[in-house]
């Protein structure tokens, strides 16, 4: 294997590592935005007296 393809391979193996690390990241934060809309959701139908029966 010439440096040229091992460098490539190293570089794909490198971003495929960084797009990884991305949607790990981006999970966490994508889940805490929902958690908190909903949070948001449920106290406003409490504050209607709309709670969902259960």
């Amino acid at each position: 294997m010439g440096k040229d393809a091992k460098f490539d391979k190293d570089m794909e193996r490198h971003l495929k590592e960084l797009g990884c690390l991305v949607e790990q990241e981006a999970v966490p934060d994508r889940l805490r935005e929902l958690a908190a809309r909903l949070r948001e959701a449920l106290l406003a139908r409490q504050a209607a007296g709309r709670l969902p029966d259960q």
